[in-house]
């Protein structure tokens, strides 16, 4: 989804692509590790500031994976 076609994406579309609730990506934000901008009382993301985050996480997660015998 995009917003006035500048590629802008709303918590809703980013939960989608991170298979986690709109909540669990304003926690994100909140913590510190996603980039976002309010626009009033909504968060809009940049499409790039989520693929980098989408990639450190799943970094973090090959990490954190036993290594396999």
């Amino acid at each position: 989804m995009t917003i006035n076609g500048r590629g802008i994406l709303r918590s809703k579309d980013v939960a989608h692509i991170l298979d986690c609730s709109p909540d669990d990506v304003i926690e994100l934000v909140h913590r510190g590790r996603l980039k976002a901008t309010k626009q009033g009382r909504l968060w809009r993301y940049r499409p790039e500031d989520v693929a980098v985050y989408k990639r450190e996480r799943d970094l973090d997660e090959v990490k954190c994976q036993p290594p396999v015998a």
